[in-house]
């Protein structure tokens, strides 16, 4: 058992099932590092409390048994298992095991939350809570009970990592009203979580790039074919979406480029394309990886290949990458590249940083940029961008080694909008 220091530990409640109905998006992955489970099929503990649950429904470690045996047979490549009682009483308590237990607090109208325990970037540890202020049923609730297993359910997909389903028979909704039993998975439900674990007793599902030319570009531009190949052997069929996009090799440039959502192949089937990528002569100079990925779009990657490629020329401009091909999945499909919907900086991570910092934006049409750092006197200390790019998700890096401790202000300027903000180097 590893020591984990209390000073780095995050709790955070991410998720809980709310009385009433808020505004809805399709079901959410969450998106956390699942640091404790492991093996394969991947096995998931869970403790409960007997001598804290609510004595309004007195059968409910049977009942959670049962909500934890609903996930365990979606199909999916893991195991939800009871591993027995627990002592703990206080949801905010740090040990290491994942607990459910019951609590006074009424947590502003939710019937339950789930908790996540961070330690670093991982998720370590993730406790279930009801709140025993409201009337609880383990057989078939009336008008003004709640259903213990639908609410446990719901719960424990959080904790499996989903997020919420837009779809108002998921077990997944975001709410549940008294009297409602939703103990069996919809089909929401268990796409969500197939798309995290993958199918139970699965095989291989693979894609494969294969430059079959030079990788090798010159300043002025030029073309690499390769092959992509997309083989699926796991048993059923897989869902999925499908992206592309290119970063530079050490930090810089990095954009992606065309997405295909709601892709499928039954058992067996394979894609395989000859396609051609074709490197602008603005983009700049440098040693470059260009990736495919499938999986949900942009936050679960079931398989991912990629190949470098090296542009050589003293030119400086906007850094654009075309794909052109006959067919993708299907041949009346046209894939354009990803544009944003708005203009924004999307991320400045890390900060504090030391000595580099990634600065991510997103840019819903070609305009021109500039992107600059100052110091809190507003002398500029560096420009690391400047020109004319296309629509895309844009991110440059500052390495401010040659620099001062302190914080800096980032400037960027385009045709359509400024954005600043603060970063601090801390060395």
């Amino acid at each position: 058992m590893r020591k984990i220091d209390k000073s780095a530990i995050l709790v955070l409640i991410v998720a809980g099932l709310l009385l009433a109905p808020v505004a809805s998006q399709a079901y959410e992955l969450l998106p956390y590092n699942w640091v404790y489970l492991g093996g394969s099929p991947v096995t998931v503990n869970e403790y409960v409390n007997p001598n804290c649950l609510d004595a309004s429904a007195p059968n409910e470690l049977a009942t959670l048994q049962a909500a934890m045996s609903s996930w365990t047979n979606s199909g999916a490549d893991f195991a939800f298992n009871y591993a027995g009682a627990t002592s703990v009483t206080n949801f905010y308590y740090y040990n290491f095991q994942n607990d459910i237990c019951w609590s006074t607090d009424s947590g502003g109208g939710a019937l339950a939350t789930t908790g996540m325990w961070f330690s670093g970037g991982n998720m370590t540890q993730a406790d279930v809570v009801f709140w025993d202020s409201w009337t609880w049923s383990t057989t078939t609730p009336t008008w003004n009970q709640f259903d213990v297993q639908s609410v446990g359910t719901h719960e424990l997909g959080h904790v499996l990592g989903l997020g919420h389903s837009q779809y108002s028979a998921a077990v997944m909704y975001y709410a549940i009203s008294y009297g409602q039993v939703k103990r069996d998975l919809y089909w929401d439900d268990v796409d969500g979580i197939i798309a995290i674990y993958g199918t139970a007793g699965a095989g291989n599902f693979n894609i494969t790039l294969t430059p079959t030319g030079s990788v090798n570009i010159p300043g002025s531009g030029g073309s690499i074919p390769y092959d992509l190949v997309i083989v699926n052997d796991t048993g059923s069929t897989v869902y999925f979406d499908g992206w592309t996009g290119f970063e530079q090799v050490g930090g810089g440039y990095s954009q992606d480029l065309i997405l295909r959502t709601g892709l499928y192949l039954p058992d067996g089937g394979n894609i395989s394309r000859s396609l051609t990528l074709t490197i602008s002569g603005s983009v700049p100079n440098g040693t470059y990886e260009y990736w495919a990925k499938l999986g949900t779009y942009s936050s679960v990657v079931l398989t991912e290949d990629s190949f470098e490629f090296y542009k050589y020329g003293s030119d400086i401009g906007s850094p654009w990458v075309e794909e052109t091909y006959t067919t993708w999945w299907d041949d009346e499909v046209t894939l354009e590249p990803v544009a944003p919907d708005d203009f924004q900086v999307s991320g400045v991570y890390p900060n504090p940083f030391n000595p580099e910092t990634k600065i991510a934006f997103d840019l819903p049409a070609a305009t021109n940029i500039n992107l600059t750092i100052f110091n809190l006197s507003g002398q500029k200390v560096a420009e690391l961008l400047h020109g004319n790019l296309d629509a895309g998700h844009y991110s440059a890096v500052w390495n401010a080694s040659a620099y001062p401790s302190g914080t800096y202000i980032y400037r960027l300027s385009t045709d359509y909008g400024v954005e600043s903000g603060k970063v601090m180097l801390l060395k």
